[in-house]
């Protein structure tokens, strides 16, 4: 959302003629607020993944090793998006760290569900 309130504002700033603030302190400030929500919402998701992994290995509804390897992930997660918090220049490379154990788990997991999960165990 904030993609799109970023061009408004600063079409708004040129014809309200807001004179101190310019359009590319508002285009920034959209920037910062965009990455702050994108951390927090990351966060929320390592979280709720984190419970997710957690309940699957102790009802042992689903091999510990792939909710171990789904745990391990959200951990990653959690831990680099509360890091892009303090060290937002390196966003892309905590996303090259966090992403490929997470997928890896999220797939793995949802195919052993699809397949075994309705298997009446």
């Amino acid at each position: 959302m904030c993609g799109f309130v970023r061009p408004h504002l600063c079409i708004s700033a040129q014809t309200a003629g807001f004179g101190t603030i310019a359009p590319q302190a508002l285009a920034d400030l959209m920037r910062n607020i965009a990455g702050a929500t994108e951390n927090i919402g990351g966060i929320c998701f390592g979280i709720g993944s984190l419970i997710f992994f957690y309940l699957f290995l102790k009802s042992r509804f689903m091999p510990m090793a792939i909710s171990g390897l789904g745990l391990f992930a959200s951990v990653i997660w959690i831990v680099l998006y509360f890091a892009n918090l303090v060290v937002p220049e390196e966003h892309a490379l905590f996303q090259y760290i966090c992403f490929p154990p997470m997928a890896l788990a999220d797939v793995i997991s949802g195919f052993y569900l699809m397949l075994f999960g309705v298997s009446g165990r």
